[in-house]
């Protein structure tokens, strides 16, 4: 084996090469995406509700009252020669309290009352968390193509997804005749907390409170991929980013697929301001547990995303 060639290689790997402002540099960025959301969390419950989704495989976000999602973005990154290495934050918080709509008469149609049945009118609280962090290295290649510069950065990245789902119950009485839900006393409530069962008579139902609570926790996967640049002109350069994860068990599956735009608002001696847009879909997905403890999809579609990027 030749190993003077092998080191050969390995220095042009490593050491810079015509370092310019692009390519030796420190660089921040913060950025705000919304758009809609699909999927559902994982619930850990066995309520059946009239007139709304089943939540004991977690309801869907719709459902829950959450048909668009809003994220920060983070992201710090350095690039030496051709190297790139990064880290980033993306900050996902899905908060609402609402009472479900009492239910048509088409809804209740069919609807029986078995033996150990009672009904409760209650608002819900519901709160989720999809954090998510990255940690990644790019391999930066200088291409021509139809006569203008060309960027390609394939890339892998270690990926942690921190994951928080909690739905609660308040205490209600309400008369029999109001009532909008129906709780079965029996169904084996698995991790909800302070749930003693349903009491009722004939004319009121009390339910006592509830918490569906899936405790924190985070799982860490890996991806592959990159970003492309095709620069239009010295400020103006289209993008476009796709990464998708290693297929191993137990880990999140997160896809991602933008195309978007980079603008050099500013250019100095030792310093670069962009401003950035892009738009695309996202999906995250854990759903390894055939019993669904660990059931969650996130679908983000038709997001955009704008924001702000400073080199030094």
């Amino acid at each position: 084996m030749d190993y003077s060639r092998l080191a050969v290689l390995t220095a042009a790997f490593l050491l810079p090469h015509a370092a310019t402002a692009d390519e030796l540099c420190r660089e921040i960025s913060l950025g705000y995406t919304s758009g809609d959301i699909d999927g559902y969390p994982q619930g850990p419950a066995n309520l059946a509700v009239v007139g709304f989704s089943p939540v004991n495989h977690g309801s869907d976000f719709n459902t829950l009252g959450f048909d668009d999602f809003h994220q920060w973005n983070f992201e710090g990154g350095y690039r030496y020669g051709r190297n790139r290495f990064y880290l980033g934050y993306d900050r996902m918080r899905l908060d609402n309290e609402f009472d479900i709509k009492p239910p048509t008469e088409e809804e209740l149609a069919g609807v029986s009352s078995p033996s150990g049945f009672t009904v409760v009118r209650t608002p819900l609280d519901v709160s989720t968390q999809l954090d998510y962090y990255r940690l990644g290295y790019q391999r930066l290649f200088e291409l021509e193509w139809l006569g203008r510069r060309l960027t390609l950065a394939p890339g892998v990245e270690m990926n942690v997804l921190d994951f928080d789902y909690r739905l609660n119950m308040e205490t209600t009485l309400v008369p029999v005749e109001d009532s909008v839900y129906s709780f079965d006393p029996d169904a084996p409530f698995g991790s909800i907390d302070d749930a003693s069962g349903v009491l009722g008579d004939a004319d009121f139902s009390i339910a006592e409170p509830v918490a569906v609570i899936r405790p924190d926790y985070t799982k860490w996967g890996l991806r592959i991929g990159g970003e492309a640049e095709f620069h239009l002109s010295e400020r103006l350069s289209l993008t476009a980013e796709l990464y998708d994860t290693a297929g191993i068990d137990d880990w999140p599956d997160v896809f991602t697929g933008k195309l978007g735009f980079r603008f050099r608002l500013y250019e100095g001696n030792n310093t670069a301001i962009d401003l950035f847009g892009r738009g695309g879909a996202e999906t995250i997905k854990l759903n390894r547990d055939e019993t669904h403890w660990n059931d969650l999809r996130a679908e983000y579609r038709d997001l955009i995303e704008g924001g702000i990027r400073v080199r030094f």
